[in-house]
């Protein structure tokens, strides 16, 4: 396939058959390559083969501006990168091969007739490329004298374009469905790393040890390095976990911690105070330069190779907790816009999970405290009336004996007065008994809380859970939701526990989750309905105990306490919460809260 294109002395009608026979030979092996590269070069040598010129290039166009020379033979580097990014009147080809015979005179390229004397270039042959409906590219051919074109030439340029856009278009397309299935691979092995994050998470209390083992998994599945800190009860920024794979890295890095701390314009820093994650996509060396506070520490922040960051803060339920930090190096990996979408999805499993460590806590030592002083007042409570029942059994039986083995003795009004006595004693023993059964009987009291619009905290819950909601294919509806005396961030945790088990506990269809709602009297009844699997009725109480729980962690990862944290809430206002459900059709968890 090195032939010339005419030879010298042969019939023009044999040129013409000898190139259709080459053109057709050469769309096999030309429409036969996926890969834009190969076709270009292919493309390329057939030009050569078909038409003689002085100099060949094919263009493409990258945006709506820019266009640039993807494969070239005969010019000069000086004149390639002059045009690299022009445009220049590529927008006004018509379908047809553009025959110029002289550039100076053609009106066409003035934008390029500089670059054109420089090189040389006397006449050209443009022959364009409509890939997919839209000019997308040109195969040229310059030569370096004056050149008329016959119309033999012009129908083998056409022919060829005809078959260079039908390679690349089939080559874009392989290429696009490549690209295609990296995003579908990369966002399966996403889902799969937050899985088992998931797991990590929702395994214990211990948030400390769960979010080290998080940092543990992202390394080097996500990062080169990555890294966790939270926020102590005064405010101040404490690590918990930095973990690299080359311990020689890690201990650089430990050492670069321990001497040059995070300022407070910091990238870090900006991301804890405003809850926002920050995304640095490639880090510059002129950056570190920036950054840097002496050459040592210039020294320090080169040798770690920074390429790409991402922060993100923990945030659930307005508060920030701390924030994970992720880091490439030497991988020479970049981070984009989805890996961000990624890092925030991890960091709010894990605030939701340090978010739900806090509440049971706060809720297990709140209980503990309270029944304590129920403890004690129920033993103050039993104490005193026993004592002074006691006493005033002994007034009651001994007044009875007075009555009856000296009655003869006593006038009408001391025995009046001694029944007196009697019914005194009995009715201050009924009392004590009362008093006792009511301190013991006694709750949580009643605190002064404000209303709150439930239908703005179910779209809070669908927004915490948009992700698994995403995932699962789930939808969730709610009727008009009323307003009601809790804590805001009570209603979220308890309509989050509810609706996320309702997406956990799925069965193989789509879950299909409702909120009703109904006055009865002053409370109003909530009910969260699915279609999930179902709780047999031996089960139906047993769920609501604190780390009771039906199924393993392999089928379903969970603490076992969300049902318990619901109950306690509830129970918290004086309502009630309990489960109806049928196995294989679905569960609907009723709890009632003052209007």
């Amino acid at each position: 396939m090195d032939t010339p294109s005419i030879e010298v002395g042969e019939p023009i009608s044999q040129a013409v058959e000898r190139q259709l026979t080459l053109l057709i030979e050469a769309s096999a092996t030309l429409l036969g390559s996926p890969d834009s590269a190969d076709v270009l070069n292919r493309l390329l040598r057939l030009a050569r083969q078909l038409l003689e010129a002085d100099a060949y290039t094919v263009w493409r166009k990258r945006s709506s501006d820019e266009w640039q020379i993807e494969a070239k033979e005969g010019l000069s580097e000086a004149y390639t990168s002059r045009l690299l990014d022009s445009g220049g009147g590529a927008q006004r080809l018509l379908h047809e091969p553009l025959a110029i015979e002289e550039v100076e005179q053609s009106g066409f390229l003035d934008h390029r007739i500089v670059a054109y004397r420089e090189e040389g270039i006397r006449s050209l042959l443009i022959v364009p490329l409509f890939i997919h409906g839209e000019a997308a590219g040109t195969i040229v051919f310059y030569y370096r004298s004056p050149r008329r074109f016959s119309p033999v030439e012009n129908r083998l340029a056409a022919a060829l374009g005809n078959l260079a856009t039908a390679a690349l278009s089939t080559a874009d397309l392989y290429e696009r469905e490549i690209k295609l299935r990296q995003v579908a691979e990369a966002e399966r092995r996403r889902a799969a790393f937050l899985a088992e994050a998931g797991q990590v998470l929702s395994s214990s209390l211990d948030y400390e040890s769960t979010l080290a083992s998080v940092v543990d998994l992202a390394v080097p599945a996500f990062a080169d390095w990555a890294s966790v800190s939270i926020l102590d009860e005064r405010g101040q920024i404490r690590p918990v976990s930095l973990k690299h794979v080359d311990p020689a890295k890690l201990q650089l890095l430990e050492e670069y911690r321990r001497r040059f701390p995070s300022l407070e314009n910091d990238a870090d820093r900006i991301a804890l105070r405003t809850g926002e994650s920050i995304l640095v996509e490639e880090v510059p060396d002129e950056a570190l330069v920036a950054r840097a506070e002496s050459p040592e520490h210039l020294h320090f922040l080169r040798r770690m190779e920074l390429r790409s960051i991402i922060f993100a803060p923990l945030v659930a339920n307005g508060r920030t907790f701390g924030i994970l930090s992720f880091f490439t190096g030497e991988s020479g990996r970049r981070y984009t816009q989805e890996d961000l979408s990624f890092a925030k999805e991890l960091a709010r499993r894990a605030a939701t999970a340090m978010d739900n460590a806090r509440l049971f806590a706060e809720s297990h030592a709140a209980q503990e405290a309270l029944k304590r002083s129920n403890e004690d007042l129920n033993q103050f409570a039993y104490s005193a009336s026993h004592d002074l029942q006691e006493p005033l059994r002994i007034i009651a039986i001994y007044t009875e004996l007075l009555k009856r083995k000296y009655s003869g003795r006593f006038d009408a009004d001391a025995r009046e007065y001694m029944e007196l006595v009697v019914q005194s004693a009995r009715r201050m023993d009924m009392l004590l008994r009362d008093l006792l059964a009511y301190v013991q009987a006694a709750n949580i009291g009643s605190e002064n809380v404000p209303y709150i619009d439930a239908n703005e905290v179910a779209e809070k819950v669908r927004a915490n859970l948009q992700a698994a909601i995403a995932e699962s294919g789930a939808t969730l509806t709610w009727d008009e939701l009323p307003k009601l005396r809790v804590q805001e961030s009570h209603l979220v945790q308890l309509l989050q526990n509810l609706i996320g088990n309702a997406i956990k506990y799925r069965s193989a269809r789509p879950p299909a989750i409702h909120v009703s709602a109904q006055q009865k009297g002053n409370e109003w009844k909530i009910g969260v309905q699915d279609n999930g699997i179902g709780i047999a009725p031996q089960y139906r109480e047993q769920v609501f105990g604190l780390f009771k729980r039906l199924h393993t962690q392999k089928q379903f990862p969970g603490t076992g306490i969300g049902l318990a944290l619901c109950q306690k809430i509830v129970e918290r206002y004086g309502g009630r919460i309990w489960v109806e459900s049928e196995e294989g059709i679905g569960s609907t968890f009723y709890f009632t809260l003052p209007g």
